[in-house]
């Protein structure tokens, strides 16, 4: 295991038994983010900081036990769509 920005741990990946997990968890620092910045994020602030966000790497098969535990987290390889719709979703449950 080792650790680093989440974008340098991923393009440092050479094989597929190995995965990049976000310490915290990608909806939940860009929730943290938002917030600060009281107002939404653009694209290039949630893909910038998605690229330095605290991450670790595990094998596959430890960091599906770790996604049961914690919750589905947004896909780092879809992130600006993903986000989307988490926000979304977080707006219709306040309503």
């Amino acid at each position: 295991m080792s650790g680093g920005a989440y974008g340098e741990l991923r393009r440092a990946l050479s094989d597929d038994s190995t995965v990049v997990v976000a310490i915290p968890p990608l909806c939940l620092m860009l929730l943290d983010l938002e917030s600060r910045k009281g107002a939404p994020l653009t694209e290039d602030e949630v893909l910038g900081a998605v690229e330095i966000n605290p991450a670790i790497t595990m094998l596959r098969e430890h960091a599906e036990q770790l996604a049961e535990m914690r919750g589905p987290d947004l896909d780092a390889d879809n992130i600006w769509q993903d986000w989307l719709e988490f926000r979304a979703a977080m707006d219709e449950e306040e309503d």
